[in-house]
């Protein structure tokens, strides 16, 4: 084999593997396989999931905060439609907590809850104050 044919056999392999990489061969992506970006990933392993239930009959648009027991921040979870369940990662410290939600027709608050590191946290409005508290 000549000098150059083997000049022009290094390009085309170099182009061909080229366009193979910019077409997702190489992406490490199976074909036909879900678009990383496009994939939900779930909740960072440290930190806690709050479940809010706003399912209590005549319930109205709410704004949930967690409130530490201790004296600190309130953090603002983000908001939950009537009639809907809405799920919040929270990465506060643990320690004692309650959930408030506040809406056009006042407000309401949780019991005081015991929060711990990776809990999962869920208030169904219509049972009342009652917070249950699993880990996850």
């Amino acid at each position: 084999m000549s000098r150059s044919a083997i000049k022009l056999a290094a390009i085309l392999l170099a182009i061909g593997m080229t366009a193979a990489c910019a077409s997702g061969g190489g992406s490490g992506t199976p074909r036909g396989g879900p678009d990383q970006a496009a994939t939900p990933q779930p909740p960072a392993a440290e930190g806690s999931v709050v479940q809010i239930l706003n399912t209590a009959p005549g319930s109205v648009s709410v704004t949930v905060y967690m409130i530490p027991e201790a004296a600190g921040v309130d953090t603002p979870l983000g908001q939950v439609e009537s009639g809907q369940t809405r799920t919040f990662n929270f990465a506060g410290q643990p320690g004692r907590y309650r959930i408030r939600a506040v809406g056009s027709s006042g407000e309401t608050a949780s019991d005081v809850f015991q929060l711990y590191r990776n809990s999962q946290v869920r208030w169904d409005m219509s049972l009342g104050r009652r917070v249950q508290v699993t880990g996850r």
